[in-house]
């Protein structure tokens, strides 16, 4: 009789074992706030079990441990839950924690992520493997297609006055950013100056096949930053450096702008991402963003060339809807001390867009948006109303992987 009550004692404590090995159809994402705790000697990280069955529990305020690399860090949890893998909304279990700002050896939590290309999660005498979701390098592309509507472009709240009110919208975005591997004072020291810059490459177009009443707004940007500016709780993420931008439309060749700047940019973590009517887990994405610029533009029209002082500033935020809904809002204001014959000093552009993912993995997404301004080079004003399909990728590679 003994024996067979320690059997089944065995068979139940297998079984408990098991249920703590979770079963994903891919590895938990892994993942750090924008900011840090009030407690300046802690960071909030979050693990997003997508796509998961078997997550095993966490208490609020109880021990958790991961392993960065080699380097293993113990902190504290704060928030679990369970979340339902089989609504049709994702609903996905998660936990967030805090981990302290230096582990088994004296490195902070953040670089250590930054510079190990594997994370493991270890409870219950078990290791769980897990992505790691902030890259080091980034390619990243998206693609938009659908039907456009142009507004009133003279403020009279009428249709265009010339061309036509109805085109076809072609968006394309293309980023490469390499940033610098080192994650200490010392990996700095030793290594060369042009590896310690961030560094950015874009090709952007927008686009319509009508030539008149529409955004034709294109541009490949380059840039050479220094990364990893911080203050506490107002900055997150920053950046500063020199960039080199040149614009012009594809319908029409003139005006195009040539803009080398200093940039500065970074997140504002006093602005975190809100979830309104939230179903399931809480998304968590960046906070509102800034960035500004500063330098020269060399601006040409037909006829007309100009060089002279240039200033943008931009902001950009978003908040996610009932889960799978994200509004993105974006602002920019740009000002040129001496414009081409017949371009405005100052331009503004407005655009909302509201982007539909049926689940958080969903690569397609519904996408409908509203631009409003003077989109830099195109000098009129344009107004225009876009509902398509968007397609995006992203391509990762870590400082301890591939590069």
């Amino acid at each position: 009789m003994k024996r067979a009550v320690a059997f089944a004692v065995c068979l139940f404590a297998v079984a408990l074992g098991a249920a703590a090995q979770p079963t994903c159809s891919s590895s938990p994402q892994l993942s750090y706030g924008a900011t840090q705790a009030a407690n300046l000697k802690v960071s909030v990280w979050s693990i997003d079990f997508i796509g998961c069955t078997n997550v095993p529990a966490f208490t609020p305020n109880a021990p958790i441990t991961i392993l960065l690399g080699t380097t293993s860090f113990t902190g504290t949890v704060l928030q679990y839950s369970a979340g339902d893998p089989n609504a049709l909304i994702g609903q996905n279990p998660f936990v967030t924690f805090t981990l302290p700002n230096s582990g088994t050896s004296t490195t902070d939590a953040i670089e250590a992520q930054y510079k190990s290309s594997t994370a493991t999660l270890q409870v219950g005498g078990k290791n769980i493997a897990l992505a790691l979701t902030e890259p080091l390098n980034v390619r990243q592309q998206s693609f938009q297609f659908g039907p456009a509507t142009a507004g009133d472009t003279t403020g009279g709240g009428g249709s265009p006055s010339s061309g036509s009110s109805q085109a076809f919208r072609f968006q394309y975005s293309g980023t490469y950013t390499r940033r610098p591997p080192f994650s200490s004072r010392g990996d700095r020291k030793s290594t060369s100056l042009w590896n310690r810059f961030e560094k950015d490459v874009t090709l952007s177009i927008d686009t319509t096949d009508q030539k008149t009443g529409f955004v034709d707004n294109n541009s490949f940007d380059a840039g050479l930053y220094l990364p990893g500016l911080s203050i506490q709780s107002v900055l997150a993420q920053g950046r500063v450096g020199v960039d080199a931008k040149y614009s012009r439309g594809i319908h029409s060749p003139s005006p195009s702008n040539l803009d080398v700047t200093g940039a500065f940019s970074g997140w504002l973590p006093f602005l975190q991402t809100i979830n309104i009517m939230p179903k399931g887990a809480q998304q968590r994405g960046s906070p509102a963003s800034l960035a500004l610029q500063y330098g020269y533009r060399s601006q040409r029209t037909t006829g007309s060339s100009t060089t002279g002082a240039t200033f943008t500033g931009s902001a950009g935020y978003h908040f996610y809807v009932i889960d799978s809904y994200r509004v993105d809002f974006t602002t920019t204001t740009t000002w040129t001390e001496k414009p081409a014959s017949g371009l405005p000093h100052t331009q503004h552009d407005f655009k909302a867009q509201i982007l539909y993912a049926s689940s958080p993995t969903s690569k397609f997404n519904i996408a409908t948006s509203v631009e409003n301004g003077s989109i830099s080079p195109v000098a009129r004003k344009v107004r225009n109303y876009f509902i398509g399909v968007a397609l995006s990728q992203v391509f990762e590679s870590r400082a301890g992987g591939n590069q």
